[in-house]
């Protein structure tokens, strides 16, 4: 993206070269952290482990369901008995 600024003032010529370089800062900061990101779930993210949270993923969703169906089924209970 380039953005184009005619300055005259130098306040902000200095402002535009400020934002200049923030902009070159954060541009390097976000390819490290993107690099380093990429390596780290490759490494940590393997098929057995996908699995397994992909199983205790359905657990849990099963109990919480199971769970739910009793609360709002055990008033309705109490009324017809």
């Amino acid at each position: 993206m380039t953005v184009y600024v005619d300055a005259g003032c130098d306040s902000l010529a200095r402002l535009c070269a400020y934002y200049e370089q923030e902009n070159d800062r954060l541009s390097v900061a976000n390819t490290h952290l993107t690099n380093t990101m990429s390596k780290k779930e490759q490494e940590k993210k393997s098929l057995p482990c996908a699995w397994w949270e992909l199983l205790a993923t359905l657990i849990a969703g099963l109990l919480l369901g199971g769970v739910t169906i009793f609360l709002t089924t055990r008033k309705k209970w109490k009324k017809v008995f």
